[in-house]
C-alpha cells in the first residue's frame, strides 16, 4: 500500500489489484473510520487532487496501476455534480440579476462545447497536466480572463474598424499599455455617470468567470480522460542528439478535457451606469462584446489544441430579462 505525499497521504492510499481486491482509493470518512471507495467513486474536492497528489515511494510494479486510479478519481472528482455547485450557479444568478434591477448591464451566454474543451493545460500540477478549476468547488471553469482574451483578440483581427471604435471602451488598456498614477480600474461596485469619453483601465464590462451547469444523467460524463501520443520523444526532448525516427519507443500522456454534456453560463457585467453602454451590450450587433465573445467561441475556440478539433462551443444568448435569481431562464438560440 502506498500513500500520497504531504498531508493528504492521511486520507488517500492506494493497494494494488489482486485477485480479490482491487486497486482502491482509501478514504478517511468524517467520524475517522477508514472507507475503502474505488476510484470511480468522487469523493474528494477535484481541484486538490489535480493540484497537490502525488504518490510518494511508488513500487515500480504498481506506478501505471496506481496513476491511472489517482488520474480516473481526479476525473470523477472534477465532474460537476452535487448540490453545492448548483447552490453557486444560483447565487451567482441572483446576484448578476440584482445588479441588473439597480441598473447594470447584464448579459448571459449558455454555452456548450461542441465535442471536448481543454482549459489550463499548461497548469504546472504533479502530473504536469492542468486544468483551469476552481479553487473552492473543485469543477471545471472558463476563467473571465481567458474569455476577454478571446473576446479582444477576436475584435482585434476580425473586426479593426469596430475593434478601433468601441475596443478600449470595452477592453480598457491595451495589453503592456502603462496605467498612469492615480487612473481609475474600474473596480468600483458602482461608478458614477460617465459621459463615455475616458477609458477605464480595466475596461467597462467585466468578464466573470463561468461555472458549469449540472450535466444531465444522460447525457454522459463531464471531465473525461483524453490521450496525447508524441511518437518521437527522444528528438522532441533534444532535436540535436536523435532525428525523428519510428523506432523511438511513444509516450502516452493523459490529460483531462471537458466534454459536450457539460454547459457553462457566461456573464458580462458593465462598469457603471454609462449611457452607451446597452447598445454596445447589444447581441445582435457586431460592435460589442457580446458578439465578439460569441464569434470567438463558435469560429476560434478557446483553450488548447483547437486545431485539433478542441475548444469549439456552441452558443446561446439570454435575454437581460430572463437573467432572474432563480437562474437563467431557456436562452433563445442564436447560433
Amino acid at each position: 500500500m502506498t500513500r500520497l505525499a504531504g498531508p493528504l497521504g492521511n486520507v488517500v492510499t492506494y493497494s494494488p489489484a489482486g485477485n480479490e481486491t482491487p486497486g482502491f482509493i482509501l478514504i478517511i470518512s468524517g467520524g475517522g473510520k477508514p472507507v475503502m471507495a474505488s476510484a470511480k467513486t468522487a469523493t474528494a474536492n477535484g481541484g486538490l487532487l489535480l493540484r497537490r497528489a502525488i504518490w510518494e515511494e511508488i513500487a515500480p510494479a504498481q506506478r501505471e496501476a496506481a496513476e491511472r486510479a489517482l488520474r480516473e478519481a481526479t476525473a470523477r472528482a472534477l465532474d460537476p455534480s452535487g448540490r453545492l455547485l448548483e447552490a453557486a450557479r444560483l447565487r451567482r444568478a441572483a446576484a448578476v440579476a440584482r445588479l441588473a434591477g439597480r441598473g447594470r448591464i447584464v448579459r448571459a451566454l449558455r454555452v456548450r462545447p461542441v465535442w471536448r474543451v481543454v482549459i489550463g493545460l499548461g497548469e504546472q500540477t504533479p502530473a504536469e497536466i492542468g486544468m483551469s478549476v476552481h479553487g473552492t468547488y473543485g469543477v471545471p471553469v472558463l476563467p473571465g480572463s481567458a474569455l476577454k482574451g478571446a473576446a479582444r483578440a477576436c475584435a482585434r483581427e476580425d473586426y479593426p474598424e469596430s475593434y478601433g471604435d468601441y475596443g478600449r471602451i470595452a477592453f480598457g488598456k491595451e495589453p503592456g499599455e502603462a496605467r498612469r498614477a492615480g487612473e481609475e480600474t474600474g473596480t468600483d461596485e458602482d461608478a458614477g455617470e460617465s459621459t463615455g469619453d475616458e477609458v477605464l483601465a480595466d475596461g467597462r464590462f467585466m468578464f466573470l468567470d463561468a461555472l458549469p451547469e449540472l450535466p444531465a444523467k444522460a447525457a454522459g460524463t463531464g471531465v473525461e480522460i483524453d490521450i496525447m501520443n508524441p511518437h518521437v520523444p527522444e528528438y522532441y526532448g533534444d532535436p540535436a542528439a536523435a532525428a525523428p525516427a519510428e523506432y523511438q519507443q511513444p509516450v502516452p500522456v493523459a490529460f483531462y478535457t471537458v466534454t459536450s454534456a457539460v454547459t457553462f453560463t457566461i456573464y458580462l457585467v458593465g462598469r457603471g451606469h454609462d449611457p452607451d453602454l446597452p447598445e454596445l451590450a447589444a447581441s445582435d450587433d457586431e460592435d460589442g462584446p457580446v458578439a465578439w465573445l460569441s464569434t470567438a467561441l463558435r469560429d476560434r475556440g478557446l483553450g488548447a489544441k483547437t486545431n485539433a478539433g478542441y475548444g469549439y462551443f456552441s452558443v446561446e444568448i439570454a435575454d437581460t430579462a430572463e437573467t432572474t435569481a432563480a437562474g437563467p431562464a431557456r436562452p433563445k438560440d442564436r447560433r
